[in-house]
């Protein structure tokens, strides 16, 4: 008896944290708190590397964070009360929430205020201001609020295996090219080319063109070497590109069409007349 009248509570608290901006009017209040809070952080963040901003407004910015952390943290905590209702056919429903990409993200974003106020030791206050940019792993969550960023997460989930798949080939053919370019470099430039890593970085630093400054090389065939490296770095990124913007194009197409079929759906096929209009017709 205790347990059906928990239920609707809990069913309740699950809309909220769910529902998302389209979702009920507890959802959308809820939503939209969340989002206010997330632009609110990053803000705060970036007005707090001002030292005379962050000297005069530090109380400020230390409340606006403990709202922030508190709000996010019964988030997460809702979300463990309610797991059992997003995924019902789990055995162990909370471990696989716990598990799941949003909820490391809401865990890692709040951890670092905890972390500050239990380690008040100076020798940790460096690595608890470091951990403080964690902060930043809020505007991940801006995904979920909204769909064309929720889509481009889904994507990229998708396509992860090929993604990897290329940067692993891309890495390796650039480890090939630093090879060879050590190898014919270093008899002439052994202070510049001293071995195969020093090779990989100027090879590295030509494909993503962040300049090479004085490592050029000065055989030819070192020259076609960097030349390919830079072919291959501009692949590297345009491959994946190519397969997320793929991804979104088949996942847009996929929507439209269940759109056109639930809105088929409301009409007779026979006659062509709503069905909304005659809800007594099969």
């Amino acid at each position: 008896m205790e347990e059906t009248e928990k239920r609707p509570v809990k069913q309740w608290v699950f809309e909220m944290i769910h529902g998302g901006i389209r979702g009920n009017r507890a959802a959308r209040i809820f939503s939209a708190i969340i989002i206010i809070l997330i632009l609110l952080s990053v803000a705060s963040m970036i007005l707090e590397s001002y030292e005379s901003i962050e000297s005069r407004f530090h109380s400020v910015f230390f409340c606006l964070e403990a709202v922030t952390v508190a709000v996010f943290t019964l988030e997460y905590l809702a979300g463990l009360w309610t797991a059992d209702l997003a995924y019902p056919d789990s055995k162990h429903p909370r471990l696989r929430f716990m598990g799941s990409f949003m909820a490391i993200i809401e865990l890692l974003a709040v951890l670092p205020f905890y972390l500050s106020l239990i380690l008040q030791d100076e020798s940790f206050l460096d690595i608890t201001e470091f951990f403080q940019l964690l902060r930043l792993l809020h505007v991940l969550k801006l995904g979920e609020y909204n769909k064309p960023l929720h889509t481009l997460g889904e994507v990229i989930r998708e396509s992860l295996p090929q993604l990897v798949t290329v940067v692993l080939i891309g890495l390796f053919g650039m480890l090939v090219g630093a090879t060879v370019l050590y190898k014919v470099e270093h008899p002439i430039q052994p202070e510049v080319f001293p071995n195969i890593v020093a090779s990989f970085r100027v090879v590295l630093s030509e494909a993503t063109r962040s300049g090479i400054g004085s490592s050029v090389p000065q055989t030819e065939v070192g020259r076609v070497c960097l030349v390919l490296m830079e072919l291959m770095g501009i692949g590297i990124i345009a491959v994946p590109i190519g397969v997320i913007a793929s991804g979104m194009n088949h996942h847009a197409l996929t929507r439209h069409q269940e759109e056109q079929k639930e809105e088929e759906k409301k009409f007779c096929p026979w006659c062509g007349h709503s069905l909304e209009d005659h809800p007594g017709r099969e």
